[in-house]
This record gives structure tokens, C-alpha cells and sequence, in this order.
């Protein structure tokens, strides 16, 4: 007798389908309990058997070679059909299973005992089932041992789909941490590139403007000068850009936040520093980061009204340090600051590389930058480990 479908057919194929365990080798886990399903109940057969459309598949079978059998003539299409553990005592004499292949054949099957792996959404996926080729009758605490250790088959199935999907994950991140990387690469190359071949034109625009404006007349030398300051501005812009891409991580040494603050201090000239407070010691290559600190006092005095405070602390395996200056008025900051040739305000001078850098450099170091304005207050601030820096 063929078992009918049951009424959730098609959902619980697609339940099946999802564990995307069918036609997966054999495992060690699902093993190790039909070996114990075995002992508990004493049968020669014990499989882990899954349904699906036209077959019975089995993960895990103790004292059976095959690898599956078809649907119509499985003791597990029946057992699917109710929550209970369903047992045949003695198939030959059962109408529904006595012309049955797997009866009158091999593997000559005359007792079935079979505890279906019921899903949390109700699916009955196939069975935990112990067969044997002599009649008998299933035990009370052998029908409970059936129906646990069932259950741990579903939950071994679901940490495998968890494991599987975190497998995959990485994977997808792996992939695309590597096309990043590819594609940051291919652009530092193409700056580099571009910024070389743009600085000779450039260079030879402004010889040109400055030998063009010696033989002007004031009436033409005014367009001539505005044509040198854009080549000149222009200049500047291609020389930060190739700066930004070859920034490199040298060997990190440790130093004092307060020594690479003073060394900036001096490399800007930067008096109107009003307060610097706290102190820590940082693993991290000097040049970048004292040239981070220049960009950042510069950035001050580009924008600020009224001196830059500098504070740095020591907190859960970080160094911080914030860079606070007063602005004219309060504006609307966002992250995209740190994006090369984003500036602050329309005001000023400066190619807008400066935040860039600030934020490449403390990137380089595993770290991370902010920025933010409250009450007319600007800040820059890094969070950087206080251990080894990371290329």
C-alpha cells in the first residue's frame, strides 16, 4: 500500500530543502546515534531516513548498504503521516506491508518501529526508524529512547544548518573583503598613476602662467593670474591625492601621545593651542600619526575661531584622543567628512584631503575617526588600540 501524501506536502519539502542536508556525506553526529539507537533497542537495522518527493534518503544507517529506497515502498512515508512513533510488529502480516519489496526481498523487514523528526514548524521530514528482519514488539522505554533520541537528530540538523549558514557567511564576507581589497588596490594604483601624469602638464601650465604674466599687459595679467592660481590650487589637489594613496603602515614603535601632540605643534606652528590634557602610550608608526595631528591643527585653524583643545584618555583597550575647537557657529556634520575633497564649509583654503588622510592614517592603525558639532564646538575623534598597529 502506497502512504498517501500528507495534507503539508509542499511545505514540508521546502523544510526539507532548507536544512540542505540531502545527498551530504556521511557524519559523524548523526552516526553516533543510530549506533546508540541500535543498543537501546537491539535491532540489526537503525537509519536516519529523510523523504522527499520520490525516495526515502538516508543519512545515517546502521546494518544497511543502500543509500536510499523509493518513496512507494518506504515504511517511513507512513510513519510521517502522525506525531507517534509508528510500529509494524510484524510486517508479513500486515495487508499494508506484506507484498512489499523491502518484505518479501531485502532486506527482508518484518519489524519497524520509526519516531518521526518533527520540525518546529510542524514538518515531519522523515524518521529516526529501527528495523528488524523478526517480529517483535517495541518496548515502552525503548519507544521514549526512539522518540529522544529523535529529537536530537532534529536539533543536530538544525546546528548543522547554523554552522552551515555561518560557513557561508564567511565565506561571502571573505570573498568580498577580497574584492574590496582588489578594488582599493586597483584605485591607490590608478591615483597614483593619474596624479604622476597630471603633475607634468600642471607644472607646465604654471611655467607657462608665470612667463605669460612677466610679458602681460595689466589688462590680460588678471585672467593670466586667475588661470596660475587654478593650476596652482589644481597642483596642490593632485599632490594630496598621490599623498592620500601612498600612505603606507611603517614598522609601529611606541611613543607618547603628548610628544607626537608637541612635534605637530611644531611642524604647524600652533599657538593658539589652549589646553592639552591626559596622556598614553601608543603602538603606532610616528610619522603617520604626527602628520594626522598636523592635519588636524590645520583643520583648526582653517575653521576654528578660538583655539583647539586636545585630549586624549586611555579607555577599554583604546587610546583616544579628541581634537574640540570653537566654530563660528554650529553645523550639520555627518561621517562623509572624512571623503577626499569634502571641506567643512565652503570658506577657506585647502584641497579637502586633510580629514582623509586624518581618517586613513588612523584606518591604517585599526582604528576608527568621528566627527560631530555641538554648541558651536567641532570635534575630531580617534579611537585607537593601544596595542600593535594592524596593516
Amino acid at each position: 500500500m502506497i502512504a498517501p501524501l500528507p495534507p503539508n506536502e509542499q511545505q514540508r519539502l521546502q523544510s526539507l530543502r532548507a536544512l540542505a542536508i540531502l545527498d551530504t556525506p556521511p557524519e559523524e553526529r548523526f552516526d553516533r546515534i543510530t549506533r546508540l539507537a541500535a543498543q537501546i533497542v537491539g535491532t540489526p537495522i537503525v537509519l536516519i531516513s529523510l523523504v522527499d518527493e520520490a525516495r526515502q534518503w538516508f543519512k545515517s544507517a546502521v546494518g544497511l548498504d543502500a543509500p536510499e529506497t523509493p518513496r512507494d515502498v518506504a515504511f517511513c512515508a507512513h510513519a510521517i503521516l502522525d506525531t507517534e512513533v509508528f510500529v509494524v510488529p510484524d510486517a508479513h502480516l500486515d495487508p499494508r506491508f506484506s507484498d512489499n519489496p523491502l518484505v518479501t526481498g531485502a532486506p527482508d523487514v518484518r519489524f519497524y518501529a520509526g519516531a518521526p523528526l518533527s520540525l518546529s514548524d510542524g514538518a515531519r521530514i522523515g524518521t529516526l526508524c529501527a528495523i528488524d528482519t523478526q517480529s517483535r514488539s517495541l518496548a515502552e522505554h525503548e519507544r521514549s529512547a526512539l522518540v529522544d533520541l529523535a529529537q536530537i537528530v532534529v536539533d543536530e540538523l538544525y546546528l548543522r544548518k547554523h554552522v552551515v549558514d555561518l560557513n557561508a557567511t564567511r565565506t561571502d564576507l571573505e570573498a568580498t573583503s577580497a574584492q574590496l581589497r582588489r578594488a582599493n588596490e586597483s584605485l591607490e594604483q590608478f591615483a597614483h598613476i593619474a596624479s604622476h601624469d597630471l603633475r607634468a602638464p600642471l607644472t607646465t601650465m604654471i611655467n607657462l602662467a608665470d612667463l605669460a604674466l612677466e610679458r602681460a599687459d595689466p589688462d590680460a595679467g588678471t585672467e593670466i593670474r586667475m588661470i596660475r592660481e587654478a593650476a596652482g590650487h589644481l597642483e596642490n589637489v593632485v599632490s594630496g591625492y598621490r599623498r592620500l594613496s601612498r600612505l603606507q603602515l611603517a614598522k609601529p614603535e611606541p611613543r607618547r601621545i603628548s610628544g607626537l601632540v608637541e612635534a605637530a605643534r611644531s611642524e604647524v606652528g600652533a599657538a593658539e593651542v589652549l589646553e592639552v590634557s591626559g596622556d598614553a602610550e601608543l603602538s603606532c608608526d610616528p610619522d603617520l600619526i604626527r602628520s594626522a595631528f598636523v592635519n588636524l591643527l590645520r583643520n583648526a585653524a582653517h575653521h576654528g575661531s578660538g583655539g583647539v583643545r586636545i585630549d586624549t584618555e586611555a579607555r577599554d583597550n583604546l587610546v583616544v584622543v579628541r581634537f574640540s575647537n570653537p566654530v563660528a557657529k554650529s553645523i550639520e556634520v555627518d561621517q562623509t567628512v572624512f571623503a577626499p575633497f569634502r571641506r567643512l564649509t565652503k570658506e577657506g583654503e585647502g584641497t579637502g584631503l586633510g580629514l582623509a588622510i586624518v581618517d586613513r592614517v588612523t584606518k591604517l592603525h585599526g582604528g576608527t575617526a568621528t566627527a560631530s558639532c555641538t554648541d558651536a564646538v567641532f570635534t575630531i575623534e580617534l579611537s585607537l588600540p593601544l596595542g600593535q598597529a594592524s596593516s
